[in-house]
């Protein structure tokens, strides 16, 4: 086959020749000489630096009737290999002219996955992240079998971070939901589970989903304990751990809130003594005593903490703090309800050192969340934790008292008899 209408150039003329013999294997089924043919055109083109050429050659031999799966895939991975030399724009165009190649055929699902991250990433380095995220979140990397699995995961968390990038959290929440957590417990996949618990952290962390914000960061914590990390990833071994203290802190009152603070406190000694700030929180919430709230004091011990400063995806370290205040109302309310069965609110208000508003607006959340028990008569300012007698209530009440009372008179009667037995034998 001749090229026509192209000004005539040595590379012209040898690529002319090469596209004849390229066809004349072919048709002889030679699949090593049209191996061998195709991927001289690759290694001409770029040693001519003739990339436009190139890419229009390489689109041309893969639309070949009859073209071999094995060429094209040669073609295809020298030229990925290759392009990583060139300049900037003909790599963006050559990565455009390969995923054209490869898309749609199952044989290069690999290359095509590949090719489509390196373009991800360059539009990602142009500030293009709305066609970047359009691109990558179409490959659906985990179905793909020719990819080895680490490599499937550095790929889904690539796609997650775009997504956080391009602050659209549904589609980061179903792309994350494609990794099981457990398969990330295999020995080598260290780098990339610690990867994965800290973009899901900054989606916690959109959602103020702070108990799972807490888990995660255990788990970074646990990987690096177990695993003697290098120096550079020391501090964050430390901050994981601060950071899970206080997320579990912030996070709403539950069983499960519970068992982690106890976790922490019994299996986390020496890290809690190297922390005394953190030992006094864990122990605080854990006794069933009423925790002071004095809020700039509380401030000046927790404002150097990562969940109070303003850092990557922490935008309002102000609600930390607030919503830390309330969970201290929430204990000490807690406390209250252990103790008293009737209080009024203005002393209530003063055992949690806030104002009486403020004390009834918790005391309802907390009863619509199902935390706590009570009812509050307004007129009287009177807060009753007693729980609401429902009748089948009333009616265990009452067969208890009748079974109480049938037991007292059968044992008076038991006494009776006794007595008169004796009484009777001392007349004889």
């Amino acid at each position: 086959m001749c090229i026509r209408d192209r000004q005539w150039t040595p590379y012209l003329q040898r690529i002319n020749q090469l596209l004849l013999e390229e066809k004349q294997a072919r048709h002889e089924a030679n699949i090593e000489k049209l191996v061998k043919i195709c991927c001289e055109v690759v290694n001409l083109s770029f040693a001519s630096k003739e990339y436009k050429y190139l890419r229009e050659f390489i689109g041309l031999l893969v639309k070949k009737r009859g073209q071999v799966k094995k060429a094209i895939i040669e073609m295809v991975n020298l030229s990925m290999k290759q392009m990583m030399e060139i300049e900037r724009n003909e790599k963006f165009l050559t990565l455009e002219t390969l995923r054209g190649v490869a898309e749609g055929k199952l044989f290069l699902e690999a290359e095509y996955a590949r090719c489509t991250k390196m373009y991800c990433e360059m539009l990602m380095e142009n500030k293009d992240i709305e066609k970047a995220a359009d691109i990558i979140q179409e490959v659906q990397i985990e179905t793909y079998g020719s990819i080895e699995k680490k490599e499937k995961l550095d790929y889904l968390l690539y796609q997650v971070w775009i997504m956080l990038v391009k602050k659209d959290y549904v589609r980061t929440y179903i792309l994350g939901k494609k990794i099981d957590p457990p398969h990330l417990n295999e020995k080598g996949l260290e780098d990339q589970k610690i990867k994965y618990y800290q973009l899901m952290i900054l989606y916690y962390l959109h959602e103020s989903m702070y108990l799972e914000i807490a888990l995660a960061y255990k788990t970074i914590y646990d990987c690096l304990r177990d695993n003697a990390p290098i120096e550079e990833k020391l501090k964050i071994k430390q901050v994981a751990f601060e950071n899970f203290v206080w997320f579990l802190l912030l996070a709403p009152y539950t069983n499960h809130k519970i068992d982690l603070l106890q976790i922490a406190n019994n299996f986390y000694k020496r890290e809690l003594e190297a922390n005394p700030g953190l030992d006094f929180h864990i122990q605080a919430f854990l006794t069933n005593e009423v925790i002071p709230l004095y809020s700039p004091k509380l401030w000046d011990e927790i404002k150097n903490f990562e969940p109070f400063r303003k850092t990557e995806g922490i935008e309002h370290p102000e609600a930390h703090f607030d919503c830390l205040q309330k969970e201290i109302i929430h204990h000490n309310l807690k406390v209250v309800e252990m103790f008293y069965t009737r209080i009024t609110l203005k002393r209530l208000a003063e055992l949690c050192n806030v104002n009486p508003d403020l004390v009834e607006t918790e005391i309802a959340e907390m009863v619509c969340n199902g935390r706590l028990r009570a009812k509050i008569d307004r007129i009287l300012g009177i807060v009753d934790f007693r729980r609401q007698m429902q009748p089948h209530d009333y009616l265990n009440d009452w067969s208890f008292d009748i079974k109480t009372l049938l037991g007292l008179v059968e044992e008076t009667c038991h006494l009776i008899n006794r007595e008169h037995v004796v009484h009777t034998k001392q007349l004889d």
